[in-house]
């Protein structure tokens, strides 16, 4: 692809989305585009996108407030260069595997720089259990796919086909899940299956 295919303008829109990739690991929604670009119009920045869509600078995903992509194409756990597709896994449905395509509820492009590796997965948090460790409720979680865990560790684990995130010990032979919220009680359970290590928290103000 050549930039000169672009107008200035033009332009400007990819430059910004590809600076709030670097800067958030995610992309801006229409309105942030605005705010980032000094423009009122959220019309003018569709009409942009829809010229960098057509031109092949990227990819939209209607109904989706972040669904601008940098490329085109569809597949779980996507890679284009410095920057990952990273599912975010819904509820899981029964018989299914856990990282199924019909358990994805969307993709968000996250820098490598962000998320260190390719085998991560996103989870949205579901309570209070963990606000001790900075991580509330509807928060997502970036998680490294990985079926063990060190003692301490924040971990997402599968129980009763629930997805919990908390911190994982082992002790007396049993496996405890402790929250970080005094008010919750710790789930004590002879074993557990471990879908991951919680490596970063992204929390909206």
């Amino acid at each position: 692809m050549q930039m000169e295919a672009l107008t200035a303008r033009q332009r400007e829109v990819l430059e910004a989305i590809e600076q709030a990739l670097g800067e958030d690991g995610y992309v801006p929604t229409v309105r942030e585009l605005c705010a980032r670009l000094g423009v009122s119009s959220t019309c003018t920045i569709q009409k942009h996108l829809v010229a960098l869509e057509r031109k092949g600078f990227l990819s939209r995903r209607s109904r989706k407030s972040r669904g601008v992509q940098l490329a085109f194409g569809k597949g779980f756990r996507r890679q284009r260069g410095p920057v990952l597709d990273v599912p975010i896994l819904g509820r899981v449905a029964a018989g299914l595997p856990i990282y199924a395509e019909e358990n994805v509820e969307a993709y968000i492009p996250m820098t490598r720089e962000l998320v260190g590796s390719e085998d991560v997965f996103l989870v949205r948090v579901q309570g209070e259990s963990m606000i001790g460790d900075g991580i509330f409720n509807n928060d997502l979680v970036v998680v490294r796919r990985q079926a063990k865990a060190e003692n301490g560790e924040v971990v997402v684990a599968m129980v009763d086909g629930e997805v919990t995130v908390k911190r994982l010990y082992r002790e007396d032979g049993k496996i405890r899940l402790e929250s970080s919220n005094p008010a919750f009680e710790p789930l004590i359970m002879d074993s557990v299956e471990v879908l991951g290590k919680v490596a970063l928290c992204i929390h909206r103000l």
